[in-house]
């Protein structure tokens, strides 16, 4: 049984910024309303890409910034929070043989390789164009797993990532404010204070606990404390810590890493 192709047809632009096509997604219509590209470099050795380019096509406006991140980005968050649905890409611009998909919706997200086609890319330091166009409904008997159609064309200025303002290593990474305040973060996880927690959690990183909290119910506060010191005990490890601006991503050991933002005078938890 195939999936009906829905068929929506918009355009968009913002400035010289245009995107046409459709997209269904568990063969429902989404409007192809806004694209937005950005570069990534790998600057913190933790991408799969030596740069990663980001098109994010979408139903409704998003900030930029929700594009920013390496592995679990804000836009991610907002499909989960029913504030926007789409499609982001991730790719090298150099080889367009492999793409990762992520569909974003309320309910979940998917994420394949491969299975994109491109057609008639263009892509300079601050221009991306071209054809994209996945069909697939291999996933059609499992519910859970939000199977996707689409093709658009892009026209879009390529945004750059924040550029690298610090690169701490060895003493300079233990005596960093970014150290200071995960141990703070660590030392509330500990000892369960949700209060105190807060106080040092971006708003994403205080809606996304929240929903653990009742998910979890009674079994929330075990699963916190063991957060926390699991946290604790890697802090004296940490290799590495990169900074962008007022964005900062703490590499911990075997390459894994905790992002910090600051905001209201101080960092915090990003998610």
């Amino acid at each position: 049984m195939s999936v009906l192709l829905f068929f929506v047809s918009t355009s968009f632009a913002l400035g010289a910024d245009r995107v046409s096509g459709t997209l269904t997604i568990k063969g429902r219509a989404i409007p192809v309303r806004h694209v937005y590209a950005l570069l990534h470099d790998n600057a913190e050795g933790l991408l799969h890409y030596p740069t990663e380019l980001r098109i994010l096509i979408t139903d409704r406006k998003v900030p930029l910034d929700s594009l920013y991140g390496i592995n679990f980005l804000p836009v991610g968050d907002l499909a989960k929070w029913g504030e926007v649905e789409g499609i982001l890409l991730r790719f090298d611009p150099k080889n367009l043989s492999e793409v990762d998909l992520t569909v974003l919706m309320p309910s979940s997200l998917q994420k394949v390789t491969d299975r994109v086609t491109i057609k008639n890319f263009e892509f300079a330091a601050d221009r991306v164009k071209g054809s994209f166009e996945f069909n697939d409904d291999s996933f059609q008997n499992f519910p859970e797993y939000p199977n996707a159609n689409f093709i658009f064309e892009i026209d879009a200025f390529v945004n750059p990532i924040p550029a690298v303002t610090a690169d701490m290593k060895g003493n300079d990474v233990l005596n960093s404010p970014q150290i200071k305040a995960l141990s703070t973060i660590a030392g509330a996880l500990v000892k369960a204070d949700i209060a105190e927690f807060e106080k040092h959690s971006s708003e994403r990183a205080i809606r996304n606990l929240r929903k653990h909290v009742a998910a979890l119910g009674a079994n929330a506060s075990k699963s916190i404390k063991s957060t926390g010191t699991e946290l604790k005990k890697v802090i004296p490890g940490v290799k590495r810590v990169v900074v962008r601006g007022n964005l900062a991503v703490v590499i911990l050991p075997e390459n894994s890493h905790f992002e910090l933002i600051f905001v209201d005078g101080s960092w915090k938890t990003l998610f």
